[in-house]
């Protein structure tokens, strides 16, 4: 998959995006359907679903970081509050 293709990984154990990023600095993943922030693509594939209000964070702090068992699920209210300046959706 075009996915697997997209990415490096670091010493740190980070899987680093190296594809399109997005005006704000997120990395996007494109399917035939549609544009996704890449780490919500891989929480989704390699995890499982995502309610739509909810946000996926990064334990490493690294925004370019798709390595599933570096993102985890928080509200968004709750995430927001929690890591302030953190606009990882």
């Amino acid at each position: 998959m075009r996915f697997d293709q997209s990415y490096e990984v670091s010493h740190t154990g980070c899987w680093l995006w190296t594809k399109h990023c997005d005006q704000r600095g997120y990395p996007i993943f494109e399917t035939p359907s549609r544009h996704w922030i890449a780490f919500r693509f891989a929480y989704l594939r390699f995890i499982g679903d995502i309610n739509h209000h909810r946000l996926v964070l990064h334990r490493c702090g690294e925004v370019l970081c798709v390595q599933p068992e570096h993102l985890y699920i928080r509200g968004e209210q709750v995430g927001r509050a929690s890591h302030e300046g953190d606009e990882s959706h």
